[in-house]
């Protein structure tokens, strides 16, 4: 794929083939085909019926500059291999300047024995929704070109972030994220206060460390979204980068999926199959969504594009709930800064980081 001559910049989404991905994919397609995407999808091996959406998508839009590529975020070895051809492309002229990077992928398992450590050591769920992002980013903003006006980076929020509005909503889960003494213990299944969830009955409570894995890793992600403003901030190179996150709410599509069943508790798979059934009514009720606390793909998917590209946004930088009109409060366990560094400078050392790989700030 050759870049099109009036393309203005690189869009790269993770998780692509995902029901946000596809519901921006389909937006960013149809209203912005002035840009060259980059679909990144955890295998393109097996065409399964997500994976056949987005390439019908992009079969319909042939105009429009566009490419899938395989990349398994658990495997960080991947990660560099697609963020160093991506530079390249870009060095070359194949792709454009990076316009955004959105870190738009997750790994969410609530069923039994979901335990398993990556070849790199690193919990997998932790990998899929932090760490491999968090190389990513840095490997890019690092060495590729960016354009001229704003290169943004958008971050996938969740009301799991924030330890008060997860436990406030006890009624679907108990856990909340926390930054441990001991900075391993995020991708340990024991250490401190014991990550891992245990019924009374002594045995592993699967669905709540499920839970409490998928929120580790979305406070990680938003936490190093602030130590990373604080770095770019400091280097003239990267003064157009501009970091945002977004919380779509709960996706009403594919809410009551496979994951869910079998740990999860019988209330929390009434409380979400009511809201998949509420769906289409709330659809075509005039209730944003941020009040609901409900959205649906395809609105998500094109308020996820503005965040990343649209001028209302352009040098701002904040908290974005699906649809709300103002930036959202994100939550104060993120702006703990000694809890930030520690995790960034953690976070080079379990992606065993080298100085010719990231420079400057972001070293």
């Amino acid at each position: 794929m050759s870049a099109s001559p009036t393309s203005t910049g690189t869009i790269i989404i993770t998780g692509a083939a995902g029901a946000l991905g596809l519901g921006f994919a389909s937006a960013a397609l149809k209203t912005h085909p002035e840009y060259t995407y980059v679909f990144i999808v955890r295998s393109t091996a097996n065409r399964n019926s997500s994976l056949s959406k987005l390439y019908n998508l992009l079969a319909a839009h042939p105009n429009v500059s566009a490419e899938v590529i395989s990349c398994d975020l658990t495997l960080l070895s991947e990660v560099r291999g697609v963020a160093a051809d991506i530079n390249s492309k870009i060095s070359n002229g194949t792709y454009p300047p990076l316009r955004s990077f959105i870190a738009n992928a997750y790994a969410w398992n609530l069923t039994k024995d979901t335990y398993a450590t990556t070849i790199d050591g690193i919990e997998r769920d932790f990998s899929a929704t932090y760490l491999g992002h968090w190389l990513f980013i840095n490997l890019l903003l690092s060495k590729a070109k960016l354009t001229e006006g704003e290169t943004s980076v958008v971050l996938l929020g969740s009301i799991m972030h924030d330890p008060k509005t997860a436990l406030s909503n006890g009624i679907v889960f108990n856990v909340a994220p926390f930054f441990p003494d001991n900075i391993d213990d995020f991708f340990t299944s024991t250490g401190e206060k014991g990550r891992t969830r245990w019924t009374k009955d002594g045995n592993v409570d699967w669905y709540s460390y499920g839970f409490q894995r998928y929120a580790d890793g979305k406070m990680c992600a938003l936490a190093s979204g602030e130590e990373l403003k604080r770095r770019v901030a400091k280097d003239p190179r990267l003064a157009h980068v501009r970091v945002r996150s977004y919380d779509p709410q709960g996706l009403t599509t594919g809410f009551y999926s496979s994951n869910f069943h079998g740990a999860a508790t019988l209330k929390y798979k009434m409380i979400k199959y009511i809201a998949w059934m509420l769906s289409p009514v709330l659809a075509v009720l005039p209730i944003p969504a941020w009040k609901t606390g409900l959205n649906n793909v395809s609105d998500a998917g094109l308020q996820l594009l503005d965040v990343a590209v649209h001028e209302r946004f352009r040098g701002k930088e904040g908290y974005v709930i699906a649809d709300k009109p103002e930036f959202g409060e994100q939550g104060d366990i993120t702006r703990d800064e000694e809890g930030a560094r520690r995790l960034w400078e953690a976070s080079r050392r379990w992606a065993r980081v080298e100085e010719t790989e990231v420079e400057g700030v972001l070293l």
